[in-house]
């Protein structure tokens, strides 16, 4: 399964990078198949994986923000295996190009 998620430590000012790069960390640890862009983190694995990572993270952020908004987008499909990086090969099989990463 894919799991795209987004976390927003409230009551810290507006620069996040601190609280991100704690939960970056967190991510890594968990030895799980990632990705990170400039808005969202989207890990890859199995249920119960994927929801203890997004415990962590919250626990962590709460550890230095007064709240955290944490929103996830799943992806678990019962056909076949969904990996990361699937969703733009189809994408640019149909283009037939490569887009920009």
């Amino acid at each position: 399964m894919l799991a795209d998620f987004r976390i927003i430590p409230i009551g810290k000012g507006t620069h996040l990078t601190p609280q991100i790069a704690e939960v970056m960390k967190l991510v890594e640890a968990s030895k799980l198949n990632y990705a990170i862009n400039d808005m969202t983190t989207t890990v890859e694995g199995d249920w119960d994986s994927v929801m203890k990572l997004m415990r962590q993270c919250c626990q962590r952020v709460l550890e230095g923000a007064d709240r955290v908004n944490l929103a996830i987008t799943i992806d678990e499909r019962k056909d076949k295996v969904v990996r990361l990086g699937d969703k733009v090969k189809s994408v640019e099989q149909t283009l037939g190009k490569s887009l920009k990463k």
